[in-house]
């Protein structure tokens, strides 16, 4: 062609410059192929390819007469080409073209790849090039990355993160586009992850269950009023809770709420409450009174531990003031680094809303004593009473004495928070609890404690330790027996079974003498015993395991709370009442399920709590009218 100097590298590769539609192309001049892209590079990587491919047929088609090349600028190769026969020309163009790009060959071969690109022709499957994805899989992914947000408590706004998204498009790229949208989570996906785990904790509790309620604040200073089911037996299950921030909670209110949650119970789980455990709040006593007609009432035996402890802390205010004023200087001084850099421990502080906070604050002045006066002696701007208290051997004998005084009460707490601890075994410890005290300051704790005892020890609690088989009999004093007598009797005496059924028990005659001689359910527990003499003694066997399913305390919602601060915290400010009660369903039931949540028997921190003496000691006598 005229008028445009060809480029070396037509020459260089074999090639022809070409217009085609006024496009320059360059034409191959060994497969005839045309290439849009005329770079070098391109060039030199079809030389590579084509050259091997065609090595073959350019050998076998020696005898053709040669190709021309008018592109070709005249020079020594050129003149040597087009002197050499056909056959040599050939072998040239393929030996000089694959030397050329061998290492690009040998590259693409390591690669596992063809010299047409891309994997070799074995591996080419559509599943390299296509991946479907039907309704059902998207429906059954976005549903577990539903229920993954929810129970990791994640923000929902992660389905959204660029990070969320390339993830998805690595792992499935056709499900990438199907991400659901962070509205789309907070709606329509959580309200069925949340009726799913409705329908899979309808199995948790059984037909009859204990309703626990109580009420808390949250981040936001929401006032909230929870309610959760569980017995000895079966799996805690969160059933609702109200916003009653702007409600007055007198007795009356609480009562149509209990009444509200037993129909919720009813229609959610096919479940029927025949007992209700508060806190010792004088609003829930009242609401006790006002449901007496058709369920049982017990206030928490951790609360009523946790008051009693408060009257033993009372008896020597000075003490308690004096203790605090020991630990705030070295608190809000910044004295306590070096405290815990010597060896101590961080400073714990009385909390009227910390259990046991009293016994751990005089406990923490005992364990930091030499550290602190080995500060004194270094800090010259220490407060002189303080100084003169840590120096004070009768102020740190008192402070030993009240924390031996302290242990028993904080052990029944920390007992009595367990999910399975019973409200029988709750009498047992208020029973011995005289025993564990230091009989040489009984004069301090045995008014205290006689006094809160009368006011726990109901008849049905004194019932429930009765008929706990393996609890010892001997606890119950005359007067406590003639209590559990004239309950039992006024219970069982409209029924045909159940007075000879009490009189078999308690002799251990029948059945009831080869369950205890073989010991049937000792030490698990008491229920399968009752179960066991179930077919025989029905109705006393049903008051029995009635009573013996009850929970010591309202620890379970305590921690139910715990939970609900983690879920609604105050970086989610923004999640509403009615999203945020849905979100700790889903959390709290995964972390039940998971056994994640830390051991009852821990001490619950920072529970917000209303203890006040107002403890009702009536019985319900017509509870048991339906037996």
């Amino acid at each position: 062609m005229s008028g445009r100097k060809t480029s070396e590298k037509y020459q260089k590769f074999r090639f022809e410059l070409v217009i085609e539609e006024g496009q320059y192309l360059a034409l191959c001049l060994i497969c005839k192929k045309t290439l849009k892209n005329t770079t070098e590079q391109r060039l030199k990587t079809h030389r590579a390819k084509c050259a091997m491919v065609n090595s073959k047929d350019a050998v076998t088609k020696s005898t053709e007469p040669p190709i021309s090349d008018q592109a070709e600028s005249p020079g020594p190769s050129s003149q040597t080409s087009q002197n050499a026969s056909p056959a040599t020309v050939a072998c040239d163009i393929s030996s000089q073209a694959a030397s050329s790009s061998s290492s690009t060959v040998q590259a693409l071969k390591r690669k596992g790849e063809s010299l047409q690109g891309g994997p070799r022709r074995k591996d080419q499957k559509m599943d390299n090039f296509v991946d479907s994805i039907s309704k059902n899989e998207i429906g059954k992914i976005t549903m577990s990355i539903a229920r993954f947000v929810f129970q990791a408590n994640l923000p929902l706004s992660v389905v959204e993160h660029p990070a969320f998204v390339e993830m998805w498009r690595n792992a499935r790229p056709s499900y990438a586009k199907h991400i659901p949208t962070r509205k789309m989570i907070s709606t329509t996906l959580l309200d069925q992850v949340y009726e799913e785990n409705i329908e899979s904790s309808s199995n948790a509790c059984g037909s009859e269950s204990v309703l626990l309620i109580d009420s808390w604040k949250n981040s936001s200073n929401m006032k909230v009023l929870a309610f959760l089911l569980q017995t000895t037996e079966d799996k805690a299950v969160f059933l609702d809770a109200y916003n009653v921030s702007t409600d007055s909670e007198t007795g009356d209110f609480l009562m149509r709420k209990v009444q509200l949650a037993k129909k919720t119970a009813l229609e959610k789980y096919k479940c029927t409450i025949y007992c209700v455990v508060s806190d010792n709040a004088s609003n829930m006593v009242r609401m006790g009174k006002d449901v007496a007609h058709d369920m049982l009432h017990f206030t928490c035996n951790a609360h009523s531990a946790n008051l009693l402890g408060k009257d033993l802390m009372e008896t020597n205010k000075t003490l308690a003031e004096n203790v605090m004023k020991i630990l705030k200087e070295f608190k809000n001084s910044g004295l306590e680094a070096k405290v815990v850099e010597k060896g101590g421990q961080r400073i714990k502080l009385i909390c009227g809303t910390r259990w046991c906070s009293y016994r751990d604050s005089y406990k923490c002045l005992i364990d930091n004593l030499q550290y602190m006066k080995t500060i004194c002696a270094e800090e010259k701007q220490m407060r002189q009473d303080v100084v003169t208290l840590l120096y004070n051997s009768d102020f740190i004998q008192e402070v030993n004495k009240y924390i031996r005084i302290f242990d028993p009460v904080c052990e029944t707490i920390n007992l009595c928070q367990k999910s399975d601890f019973s409200l029988a075994e709750a009498a047992d410890l208020w029973l011995g609890l005289k025993t564990k005290f230091p009989p040489e300051y009984e004069k301090i704790w045995k008014p205290l404690l006689k006094k809160r005892k009368a006011k726990v020890l109901n008849a049905q609690m004194l019932t429930a330790h009765f008929l706990h088989p393996w609890l010892k009999k001997e606890a119950l004093n005359s007067e406590q027996m003639k209590i559990v007598d004239s309950y039992l009797v006024k219970t069982l005496v409209k029924t045909s079974d159940g007075l000879q059924s009490l009189v078999d028990y308690k002799e251990k005659r029948g059945l009831f003498g080869t369950l205890f001689e073989n010991e049937v359910g000792n030490p698990s527990g008491a229920l399968l015993f009752w179960k066991t003499s179930k077919t025989q003694h029905p109705t006393l066997a049903k008051l029995a395991i009635r009573l013996l399913k009850i929970p010591a305390s309202t620890g379970q919602i305590e921690r139910a709370f715990s939970q609900w601060g983690i879920v609604h915290s105050q970086r989610r400010n923004r999640l509403n009442f009615e999203r945020s009660k849905k979100l700790l369903h889903i959390y709290y039931a995964a972390k039940l399920d998971q056994m994640l949540i830390r051991s009852p028997n821990q001490e619950i921190s920072e529970i917000q709590s209303e203890d006040t003496d107002e403890l009702d000691c009536e019985s319900n006598l017509d509870l048991f009218e339906d037996l």
